[in-house]
């Protein structure tokens, strides 16, 4: 739980004691500059204090994010103990039962005690939420302070805001990536002490500026979700691993330097080297589980995916700085339901070389790229072809052969480079050999079952 606090030293000792703690993993207090002994009463209560180094409201809650790195659910809570801290359950239900990744508290839909809103706050809600309504189809009632949400949705959001712009700029931005979203109604009650932003005119004016000031700044950035894909979209990056310990760190150190927002799935499939505990080790990666199975692990990815793009990436992988960037521009096509990037193989061999050639040949002429490539597609798309196919071996292509039959594909000039362990240990020509043989083989109609037999009789998953 994080709560933004300034000097509420009255308050936040009766916030903190009427929390559910069993519920709660930490209480991060941020502290945004109080001259009271708003601190001294956060430590007393068992919370964690954070300061933070900007005076306001989003600065504070940025502020906390950072310091928290890394949870399943973020609830926010105002530390004026307006709000009902023990109404706790019903804001993590939605999100516990997988039924919504977003939850706000609704004190429109709850009980508020006479005058705990004022005239002035109430008609800039009800002006807000229909504005998001009108220009982004998602209805609310509130922008209300009490919410949670789920962690990995949080972080690829993209937030921004540091005043009072925070409320609505998350709920938008929920709206433009595709979040479920619901409202639950809560008690709201007058506040101890005095409100800084409705308790005076010239709070309310501010956030009225900046709530109307957001709202047209997100909607000159309309593109970034729907048919403009060109502009930050919210994208999730599914990892497939099975004892991958040696390659997926660099993996994940390069994906992190892309542009959020995004999200980070590592799906293992029974490693038994260190590819958990190393996932786990890195802030915002979301570790899954499931049984082995390329197929059966990037489809268990996808299912708790909540990007509007999904992009599967081998973990021996290195894509390109900002790909993100390259990705996006390649989908601003509306006809565009998806693609991959270039392939490459680092080192300076000759065969390199004309590998690089062939598979461009394939991919780029004849429209058919491999899951070494980095596949990418809407993911609306991908649940309307069904996923990829659960066959041990050329799930990539045979998912690629639907998503042909679909749409447009696109190849992204940029290359992502794959490891080039298998054409090292077995030859570039070999490698090359076999790979052409089974890709003609199973476009002849041969079971995948005994393609894969043939391809890698040892290893089969």
């Amino acid at each position: 739980m994080l709560i933004p606090a300034l000097n509420e030293e009255q308050a936040l000792p009766r916030v903190l004691a009427d929390l559910p703690w069993p519920m709660l993993h930490e209480v991060v207090v941020v502290d945004n500059g109080s001259s009271d002994r708003t601190v001294e009463r956060a430590l007393a209560g068992g919370a964690r204090v954070v300061h933070a180094s900007r005076r306001g409201y989003g600065a504070a809650c940025l502020e906390g994010i950072r310091a928290i790195g890394d949870t399943d659910i973020l609830v926010f809570l105002d530390g004026d103990y307006s709000d009902a801290p023990d109404e706790l359950p019903r804001l993590l239900e939605p999100i516990i039962e997988d039924r919504a990744d977003l939850v706000i508290g609704s004190r429109e839909l709850g009980q508020r005690e006479q005058g705990a809103v004022p005239p002035h706050a109430r008609f800039g809600n009800w002006l807000a939420t229909g504005l998001i309504a009108r220009f982004y189809g998602a209805r609310y009632t509130d922008l209300g302070p009490f919410r949670a949400i789920r962690w990995s949705s949080l972080l690829g959001l993209g937030m921004a805001d540091e005043d009072f712009g925070w409320t609505v700029e998350m709920q938008i931005r929920a709206a433009q990536a595709g979040l479920r979203h619901t409202e639950v109604p809560v008690s709201y009650r007058k506040r101890i002490g005095v409100s800084k932003i409705s308790g005076n005119l010239k709070g309310s004016l501010q956030a009225g500026w900046k709530i109307l000031y957001t709202l047209a700044r997100e909607a000159l950035r309309r593109d970034r979700p729907r048919s403009s894909l060109g502009d930050p979209v919210a994208v999730s990056i599914i990892v497939p691993t099975l004892d991958e310990e040696k390659h997926l760190g660099a993996l994940l150190e390069c994906l992190q330097q892309n542009t959020p927002p995004f999200e980070i799935l590592v799906v293992d499939g029974g490693s038994g080297d260190g590819t958990v505990a190393l996932a786990e080790s890195f802030p915002g990666v979301r570790v899954l589980r499931s049984q082995a199975g390329r197929a059966r692990q990037l489809n268990a990815g996808a299912a708790r995916a909540n990007g509007e793009i999904l992009w599967f990436v081998h973990a021996d992988s290195r894509p390109p700085y900002q790909a993100l960037r390259e990705l996006r521009r390649a989908l601003i096509d509306d006809e565009v339901l998806g693609g991959a990037f270039r392939f490459r193989l680092p080192g300076e061999h000759r065969g390199f070389r004309i590998v690089e050639t062939g598979v461009r040949v394939r991919s780029e002429w004849f429209g058919y790229p491999y899951g070494d490539q980095g596949l990418f597609v809407r993911r609306e798309t991908f649940h309307s072809l069904g996923g990829f196919p659960m066959i041990p071996f050329l799930e990539d292509l045979h998912f690629v052969r639907r998503l042909r039959g679909a749409g447009k594909l696109s190849v992204v000039p940029t290359a992502l480079e794959t490891s080039a362990r298998r054409w090292e240990q077995q030859g570039a020509l070999r490698t090359s050999i076999k790979n052409s043989a089974t890709f003609l083989l199973d476009l002849l109609g041969l079971d995948p079952q005994l393609t894969a037999r043939l391809y890698r009789p040892s290893k089969v998953r």
